[in-house]
């Protein structure tokens, strides 16, 4: 059986790579993480996992906007971001996600 690669890239902090790496892919928490059970559901398919933690949005938009970073030079197939502590900066906890999205976007 042939092998596929499908590159995984997480860029956030640590609540998003527990929630999707496992402890083999630096994450925390996980015996099991999206590349085991990726592999236990298709054998032929092979996880390259990968993360970086997050500075914020404004340091991420600045980041592709000069063409410096690790989601253009890697060529992720897959990218997770976390925009976690950006929503709850902008207006604490219970803040209603779509407004705070559009203020991080207005930024």
């Amino acid at each position: 059986m042939e092998e596929t690669k499908l590159s995984f890239f997480v860029k956030g902090n640590a609540d998003i790579v527990d929630a999707a790496l496992s402890k083999a892919d630096g994450g925390t928490k996980l015996d099991r993480g999206v590349r085991e059970l990726v592999a236990s559901e298709f054998p032929g398919v092979k996880i390259e996992a990968s993360h970086e933690s997050s500075s914020g949005f404004a340091a991420l938009r600045n980041e592709l906007e000069s063409g410096v970073s690790r989601l253009i030079d890697d060529h992720p197939q897959v990218v997770l971001l976390s925009l976690g502590e950006d929503i709850r900066e902008f207006g604490g906890e219970g803040t209603n996600t779509e407004e705070a999205v559009k203020s991080i976007e207005a930024d």
